[in-house]
């Protein structure tokens, strides 16, 4: 699932899962993406933090205590070491800063070992 992030990178983001053999659900706020994933099982989520109705942390927060081993990426325009560690603690895996790269994104899932990537 992606959430909240629009134009060249929602793009670029959707097109490189979809290549790879991942279903791209879409959602605009924390709400609506709490509404996708409790109708649909998820295993990945790329989360910008700055969300329209509460952030990206709280989002993974929420996800991650029902779904142990949930694997999430945040985006953000921040990077500083305290932007990564609020990421962590939320249970991100990883935390990549925008603008985001195909190679970085590409780098990050094949790292993290993501299940769909394993598919022919």
């Amino acid at each position: 699932m992606a959430a909240d992030f629009l134009g060249w990178e929602c793009f670029m983001v959707r097109r490189l899962l979809e290549r790879r053999n991942f279903e791209v659900l879409l959602a605009g706020s924390v709400a609506e993406a709490l509404a996708v994933a409790s109708r649909q099982p998820i295993d990945l989520v790329i989360s910008d933090i700055g969300l329209p109705d509460a952030d990206g942390y709280s989002l993974m927060l929420q996800l991650s205590g029902t779904r142990p081993g949930l694997l999430g990426i945040a985006l953000s325009g921040y990077g500083a070491e305290s932007d990564l560690a609020k990421s962590r603690e939320a249970g991100f895996a990883e935390h990549l800063t925008k603008s985001v790269s195909i190679e970085n994104l590409d780098r990050v899932l094949k790292r993290s070992g993501s299940r769909a990537l394993e598919s022919p």
